[in-house]
Order: structure tokens, then sequence, then C-alpha cells
């Protein structure tokens, strides 16, 4: 791939995030009308992750079943939503600010899915830039379903990266890296547990 040279998003301070530009890319990317091979394919992708502990002899924790199967309640609202091509980890890491413009770079895991997830992705370092690209994207037309699909998918991002995590502790990459992945995972599993919370605060006004 070519190099771009300029600077990601994540190293300048967050106070001057374009959202514009940010909203503006996505948007190109939603709207395209191309469609990707493959689905993104959320849940599937999730018991991957875990299939990489399991048979490493390891089992999964109970506190996160329990946070898991809270969370599967909305699987089948969040499975019924329109799928678009995005981007499938549009963090501030992955836009590059260049002479030329804002760009979006690493496609790796691009896929068919709901729009929202790519804006809950941006909320990676901090929740409150997801949202803030959220009200953004959408302006005027923001009501509760999408906000129930912000907070809904970022819990399932949260679960995602516990695994991760839990995984790369599992492995012995905490000694490794001199990073603690044990604690690593057990914040985006309390992150899980805050927005199941929040997501709850929601369901009553899905349509």
């Amino acid at each position: 791939s070519k190099y771009l040279d300029g600077k990601s998003l994540n190293l300048v301070d967050r106070s001057s995030y374009p959202l514009e530009d940010v909203a503006m890319l996505l948007k190109k990317i939603h709207t395209s009308r191309l469609k990707a091979v493959n689905d993104y394919n959320p849940f599937g992708r999730l018991e991957q992750y875990e299939k990489l502990v399991l048979d490493l002899g390891h089992s999964l924790d109970s506190k996160y079943l329990k946070t898991k199967a809270k969370f599967l309640e909305y699987k089948p609202y969040l499975d019924k939503q329109k799928k678009v091509i995005a981007h499938g980890d549009a963090q501030p890491s992955n836009f590059i600010i260049t002479s030329r413009g804002l760009k979006v770079v690493d496609f790796e895991f691009s896929g068919n899915i709901d729009p929202i997830y790519d804006l809950a992705c941006f909320g990676n370092i901090e929740l409150d830039d997801g949202l803030d690209l959220l009200k953004v994207y959408y302006g005027d037309k923001l009501d509760d379903d999408k906000y129930f699909r912000f907070y809904a998918w970022r819990c399932f991002q949260a679960l995602q990266w516990y695994n991760v995590a839990y995984f790369k502790e599992v492995v012995g990459m905490s000694k490794e890296l001199k990073l603690d992945f044990k604690k690593i995972a057990s914040n985006y599993l309390k992150l899980a547990n805050k927005l199941i919370k929040v997501i709850e605060k929601y369901k009553n006004n899905l349509k």
C-alpha cells in the first residue's frame, strides 16, 4: 500500500479533531453502493476470538459470559439493520491529516455492516469522540434508535477487545511487551458492563 505522509488523529489534540471531514469520509464509504464480498459478521468474529483462547485449553471468564449473554439479547435487533460497506476499524489512528486533506487508511476489517459500527469505532479512545461524530454525521436526524445502536456497537467492540487482550495475556504477551493485558481485558469488560446499562435505557424506544 502507498505510504501517506501526515499525522494520525490519535496524535493530535482531541479538541481539534476535524469531525466534519471524518463524517464526510465515512459517508462517502457508506453511500458508495459498493458491496464487500463478505459481511463484517461481528458475532462470528467474536466466536473466532473466543476460540483462540479455548483452543489453548483456557476457559472463558464467567463474568464475561454473563455480560455477553445480556448483550446477545439485542442481537436480533442489530442483525436486522441495513448493511452497507463500512471501514470496520474507524478509530482515530486510522485517519491521517495530510497536506492534501484528511485521509482514511487500513481497510483490513472492511465488510458489510450497520454504518453506525464505524461511528462507534471512533469512540475507541474516548467514548465522547464517537458521540460527537454521531451528532455530526446525523445532525437533526439523530434519534434514540441511532443512540442505541451506537452504544450497542461500542459495547460489542469492548467485548471483542476484551477477548483480544485476554488472548494476549494467555500467550504471554504481557511479559513480552511489558503491558498488563489482564488489566486491559478487565477494563474492557468494565466498559462493556457500563454500556449494557446505557443501552437498556434506550431499548423501550426502539423502532
